[in-house]
């Protein structure tokens, strides 16, 4: 079921062939809205009343079916490194995906294609849904999800939207209906649109989220970048979803209460979730890496600074828990000067570890400086048996990087 191929803009991802269903939006009801619209504004320039109502319940009918009643197709589906495709015919270019997340259900994903419509595809199975993910280039943490959404909470953007789309409308009425009318039909119309236009520019964003942070680029205003590092927690909302900072400050994004729209939120929460706990654990893993390694201290500083690391009070601040030092040791990607710091801070900090766990450790290294700085810190008896180990190490420069 997989394979490999390489495209000049998207690199190396394995192909996806398997059976699934299909659904996206009809586009004749688009169709059918534009023209309902363009009729509408015709009626409100030459100012048939009946008409233009009409042809508003038209509009409104119609947008309600594109989004409601969505074409479906089964078939194989494909993917590769050009195209997403059912059967023959090409359903969207790879350039053209702005996202892709695996629905709460499980078994469906849903591409989102920037200001298109989405697509949904149900697959037999999670794992095919997971597996239809990654070889969209969407994994967890390797790629931006791109979508839209209003800034601020419902009682602070749409509310005020409301009152000033009804504010602007009743004025429009009452002039129209005043004998004689105060002013043209098209014209009031038209002066008390711009006002909710102008502020439903102000409110649209498109928010990327990486694996490094989260965009916000409004329509109309500054943009700003949330780090990770600065993100306390992501939280679904009614609505949307809120990013709460260390400092406090919240960001609320609303992306709308329909079914698919809470779907998309649940989905795009539990997918910021991952990637912020695995930057965090990333970040903390390269950060006891950098406590515990040599780097460009002379050997009386970098082991001063085990010393000081492995200091109960400094030892909890550096989140440096012994399962993580553990690891650090047992990672052959590691330079062996760091190695030998892991297994350094693990005596320093308890004082009784476990001794025959770093034997094996030691005993399971080829190169032979490693084996035998291991096995010293691992039979030493005192700190001063460990500080020459270190030196030791340090002394022969083997202070290499992953």
């Amino acid at each position: 079921m997989a394979s490999t191929g390489r495209s000049a803009n998207v690199p190396v991802v394995r192909a996806y062939v398997g059976p699934g269903e299909l659904a996206r939006r009809r586009n004749w009801l688009l169709v059918a809205s534009a023209l309902s619209f363009v009729g509408a504004l015709a009626c409100l320039l030459a100012g048939v009343h009946s008409s233009f109502l009409v042809c508003t319940a038209l509009l409104l009918t119609s947008l309600r079916l594109w989004r409601s009643w969505p074409a479906r197709a089964s078939g194989e589906i494909r993917v590769d490194d050009q195209s997403l495709s059912l059967g023959e015919r090409t359903q969207v270019e790879r350039a053209h995906v702005r996202a892709a997340f695996v629905l709460p259900s499980g078994s469906k994903v849903r591409i989102l294609r920037g200001w298109r419509s989405p697509l949904e595809i149900m697959v037999p199975s999670p794992a095919a849904a997971d597996e239809l993910l990654d070889c969209l280039g969407f994994r967890l943490g390797g790629s931006v999800v791109s979508f839209r959404a209003v800034l601020g909470t419902w009682r602070r953007t749409v509310v005020p939207l409301v009152a000033v789309a009804v504010g602007g409308a009743t004025v429009a009425l009452a002039r129209i209906l005043a004998q004689p009318p105060a002013a043209p039909f098209a014209a009031v119309c038209i002066a008390a649109a711009v006002p909710f236009l102008l502020s439903l520019a102000w409110l649209l964003a498109r928010v990327m989220a990486g694996g490094d942070g989260i965009l916000v680029r409004r329509l109309v205003g500054a943009t700003r970048f949330l780090s990770y590092r600065d993100v306390a927690a992501v939280r679904a909302t009614e609505g949307g979803l809120a990013v709460i900072l260390r400092s406090g400050r919240r960001f609320a994004l609303q992306l709308g209460d329909r079914r698919e729209e809470r779907e998309t939120r649940d989905a795009l929460v539990k997918r910021i979730q991952d990637v912020i706990a695995r930057f965090h654990e990333e970040s903390t893993e390269e950060a006891i890496q950098a406590l515990v390694a040599p780097g460009s201290r002379s050997p009386s500083q970098w082991i001063g600074a085990l010393r000081s690391v492995t200091r109960a009070q400094d030892y909890r601040a550096a989140h440096v828990d012994e399962e993580r030092l553990w690891r650090l040791l047992d990672d052959a990607r590691a330079a062996t000067a760091t190695r030998a710091g892991a297994a350094a801070a693990l005596l320093l900090a308890s004082g009784a570890p476990d001794r025959n766990r770093l034997r094996v450790a030691s005993d399971a290294c080829a190169d032979p400086r490693l084996r035998v700085a291991l096995r010293r810190v691992a039979e030493a008896t005192s700190d001063q048996e460990v500080d020459e180990a270190l030196a030791d190490v340090s002394a022969r420069g083997d202070v290499g990087s992953r």
